[in-house]
């Protein structure tokens, strides 16, 4: 519950202190006196958009601070602790509006996203304003309010996670698909590629063995020749090398004899020897192989210039043989991507007959939930004073648009293909009557304001039964209403604040006169400035407040006995239910 509403400098606001009470804290005022402005300065603690323009003027900021006592176990906790929230008994949510434009959120003095508070202000409050009851108008919200309140809660959340998966595989088959197709258009072309570069089936680095070879294949006859002169040099010759160097060595062993001085130098003898020995037979090995092949020599120049012609349009031939690989990945991705459709579209059906026996399950649940909600509408109507009231809850079924596409997100059932929808296969509509005789019609077609906001009432009381939010905030519904009926949808309000916090604002002395805590908003100037104060009603206070609003500022003796009886009749109503 919220025990405590802090304002300052806020709009026509400079210090405003409130204690709630826990039941039904009733507002009162005169039109402009600023009651809207304390419950627009209250939403801003659940996350509502600031304005800086609401500063008051000659201010640098505007504070507003709740303290707020929320028992366990509640939803908020667990927010509230993955922002690192110091948790205590009392929770105090504080929202700074700086002049220069910008606005601040605390939880207890912890920094708080604006986006966060948003999210703990939905769990926290339920908020009617004055033209929310449009919002019954709206077919689209129908499902909603009956589920609020229906027992079937894990199912439709089961249904929920499966239908995204569903949607999801969907989109994915669809994208491939389209992949698919994409992919065959240019498969011709990436053959022909991978054709070209495959008939040629490059090696790495395979043009510089071939540069290598060809320089050899064209120079073989020099080779020949110079091959041929080292191993006459060698060995052939009248002064052939090897020869000469065995005498050279044979004098210097004769020298090393005399003077050992000689010795390193015979040692270099030998292995020059063995060098040129080496260097012989392998001249003579290679001079063996040497062939004159020009059909090989043909072959090699037509290998180059293919490859050559590789390396031009690739870059080098490291890219293409990079590009062969990648071009073959392609066109098995085009291959396989046949058979991965094929495996997404059974898992698509298979999950699609899940999702239908979920959505059938959902749709029973439903239909059985909506006669406890219609006969609880019904009951409340009549508490209301719409004594002949009629509800019904029109369930229907939307049929596909492509009725033979079994990939789709939609269904058959009994014949009929249906769609899918993100809460399930069902489209509800509620449907009214208020009029003895008269058939239920869509609640679209009702015209009156104030038949509206007691439906709306009405829906309020059946859905906070079964919701975890404590505090509800009513700001003036009562437009429409009056006499007998103002009266009724006092009882309802006291009745919903046995379970519920709830402040309200409220013009009308029948409703007033039901508040456990009543407060008058004054509007006033000082000094040459307005400023807006909210003094909490007792007593006499209290029955001089509602004579105000039965007579306007002359209180006559009539109102005051009139404030006098409507108080008397929300006291009894209140001990006869209680």
């Amino acid at each position: 519950m919220l025990k405590l509403l802090q304002i300052t400098n806020y709009a026509l606001i400079d210090n405003l202190t409130i204690e709630f009470g826990n039941n039904l804290n009733i507002f009162t005022g005169e039109t402009g006196a600023g009651k809207s402005i304390i419950v627009d300065a209250l939403m801003l603690l659940f996350g509502e958009r600031a304005s800086s323009e609401l500063v008051r003027d000659n201010s640098n900021k505007a504070i507003i601070e709740g303290s707020f006592n929320i028992g366990r176990p509640h939803p908020i906790f667990e927010i509230l602790e993955q922002q690192d929230v110091d948790l205590t008994e009392d929770i105090i949510i504080r929202r700074e509006i700086l002049k220069k434009g910008s606005s601040r959120s605390f939880i207890n003095d912890t920094p708080i996203p604006l986006s966060i508070l948003k999210e703990i202000g939905e769990s926290l409050v339920d908020f009617h304003g004055q033209y929310e009851h449009q919002s019954l108008l709206k077919i689209d919200n129908h499902l909603t309010i009956l589920d609020a309140t229906g027992n079937y809660k894990d199912l439709l959340s089961n249904y929920k996670n499966l239908y995204q998966i569903v949607k999801n595989l969907l989109i994915e088959i669809q994208e491939l698909e389209q992949k698919n197709n994409e992919l065959h258009f240019i498969s011709e072309k990436l053959l022909k590629q991978y054709n070209e570069i495959d008939q040629i089936n490059p090696k790495p680095k395979e043009d510089e063995e071939l540069n290598h070879e060809l320089k050899i294949l064209e120079n073989s006859e020099t080779i020949y020749n110079l091959l041929t002169s080292l191993i006459s040099i060698s060995e052939n010759d009248n002064n052939a090398l090897i020869p000469s160097l065995v005498k050279f060595k044979k004098i210097m062993q004769d020298l090393t004899q005399i003077d050992t001085k000689f010795r390193p130098f015979l040692e270099e003898i030998e292995p020059l020897i063995v060098s040129i020995n080496e260097i012989t037979r392998f001249a003579e090995s290679y001079l063996a192989e040497i062939t004159f092949d020009e059909h090989k020599l043909e072959n090699i120049r037509q290998r180059l210039v293919d490859i050559r012609a590789l390396i031009r349009k690739y870059g080098s031939l490291e890219n293409a043989i990079n590009e062969k690989e990648r071009i073959r990945d392609e066109l098995e991705k085009i291959e396989n991507l046949s058979l991965i459709i094929q495996k997404k579209k059974n898992e698509f059906l298979n999950l699609k007959k899940q999702l239908t026996e979920i959505a059938i399950k959902l749709t029973e649940s439903r239909q059985l939930h909506s006669v406890y909600f219609t006969g609880s509408i019904i009951s409340n109507l009549k508490l209301l004073g719409i004594e002949n009231g009629n509800f019904m809850v029109n369930s229907y079924f939307v049929e596909s648009d492509s009725p033979g596409n079994e990939f789709e997100l939609s269904t058959k059932i009994n014949n009929q293909n249906i769609k899918f929808f993100p809460e399930g296969i069902d489209k509800i509509e509620f449907y009214i009557s208020t009029n003895k005789g008269e058939s239920p019609k869509p609640l679209i077609n009702i015209a009156s304001g104030g038949e509206i906001s007691r439906i709306m009432l009405a829906i309020k009381n059946v859905i906070a039964q079964s919701d975890n939010i404590k505090l509800m905030i009513f700001d003036e519904i009562d437009i429409g209403i009056s006499g007998r009926i103002a009266q009724k949808v006092g009882q309802m309000m006291k009745n919903l604040a046995r379970y519920k916090q709830i402040i309200a604002i409220t013009h009308l002395p029948q409703i007033a006169a039901f508040g456990d805590l009543n407060f008058r908003v004054v509007k006033s100037e000082s000094n040459g400035k307005t400023f807006i104060t909210a003094e909490k009603l007792e007593n006499q206070d209290k029955i001089n407040e509602i004579a105000r609003l039965i007579s306007g500022e002359q209180i006559t003796e009539a109102a005051i006995y009139g404030a006098k009886q409507l108080f008397e009749e929300a006291k009894n109503f209140d001990i006869v239910n209680n």
